[in-house]
């Protein structure tokens, strides 16, 4: 299990937004799950990040951010101020850098 920090950055687009998170420590498989039409759920697992920066994030394009840490994962939710429909993720090499497009 690894503690770092993580930082989030969420830019709108033409047809949706860009999310980006920085991590400290290369991390393994993350995942993300659309609950409801706003919501993103982000999982980051094998990690417990220093979330007190993600959590006090709001922009114009999000609203609302909770954090979650679990015994082996640490769960961002952030809460989009239009509809979302899909995500797709991209990885960076160095398994630091995450970036998630998602559209409306």
């Amino acid at each position: 299990m690894k503690f770092g920090s993580a930082i989030l950055s969420v830019d709108e687009m033409q047809n949706g937004f860009l999310v980006e998170i920085r991590l400290e420590n290369p991390v393994s498989d993350v995942s993300t799950t659309l609950p409801g039409s706003r919501w993103l759920i982000i999982t980051v697992p094998d990690t417990l990040l220093d979330t007190a920066a993600v959590a006090a994030f709001r922009s114009r394009e999000v609203d609302s951010t909770e954090v979650r840490r679990f015994e082996t994962a640490t769960q961002f939710a952030l809460r989009f101020t239009k509809p979302i429909t899909s995500t797709d993720m991209i990885r960076g090499k160095d398994r630091r850098t995450i970036l998630l497009s998602v559209f409306f």
